[in-house]
């Protein structure tokens, strides 16, 4: 019976793909019919190749090309596809020059949107990489590069004094040493992954 499942599985996807390709088709949005022929295995074969099916109509690529010709092509020919939910989609024809000014207007209020996104993105990045530097770095060294907050430190690299001379509470001396530990814990993974 498992051959039974994996023919079903195949019947849904070549089905999917070529409802899918004869729509875009319709639209204009293929470029290259021979890419359609290269899955297929040709038209005289009548053969699919599906593992060449599931690489180009994975999940991801459908729903860009559906979104290529929700935003893009059915806009440029004054229709607008609109999804409502728990109903089926309708499609509207309307003045190409109004969906413009309503796309500009709809990238303009995304615009802040997408550049605090890509904010974030370079705050994570960042984040990310100085976590990556600090674990370069020996604990015996993790305080004395902080010489704005501390002045001595012992023979192993912990703080005894603060940046004005005063000696450090037990509390900051323990918060430290804590900070320390951790340091030589990551400090050590990462000589082992580099093997150094």
């Amino acid at each position: 019976m498992e051959w039974l499942s994996s023919f079903s599985r195949w019947c849904k996807q070549i089905l999917l793909a070529t409802h899918l390709y004869h729509l875009i088709m319709i639209f204009g949005s293929v470029q290259a019919y021979e890419d359609w022929l290269a899955v297929s295995g040709g038209a005289s074969t009548g053969t699919v190749d599906v593992e060449k099916t599931d690489a180009i109509f994975d999940s991801t690529s459908v729903l860009k090309v559906c979104d290529n010709l929700r935003d893009k092509v059915l806009q440029n020919l004054g229709v607008r596809l609109e999804d409502k939910e728990g109903q089926p989609p309708e499609i509207k024809l309307v003045d190409r020059e109004t969906l413009l000014i309503e796309k500009e207007e709809k990238m303009k209020q995304e615009e802040p949107k997408i550049k605090e996104k890509e904010l974030k993105k370079q705050k994570a990045e960042k984040e990310k990489a100085e976590k990556e530097t600090q674990k370069k770095i020996p604990s015996s060294k993790l305080f004395k590069m902080e010489t704005d907050k501390y002045s001595k430190f012992d023979e192993n690299g912990l703080t005894t004094h603060d940046a004005e001379g005063k000696e450090l509470s037990k509390s900051a001396l323990k918060k430290n040493m804590k900070l320390d530990e951790a340091q030589e814990k990551k400090y050590k993974e990462f000589t082992e992954k580099s093997g150094n």
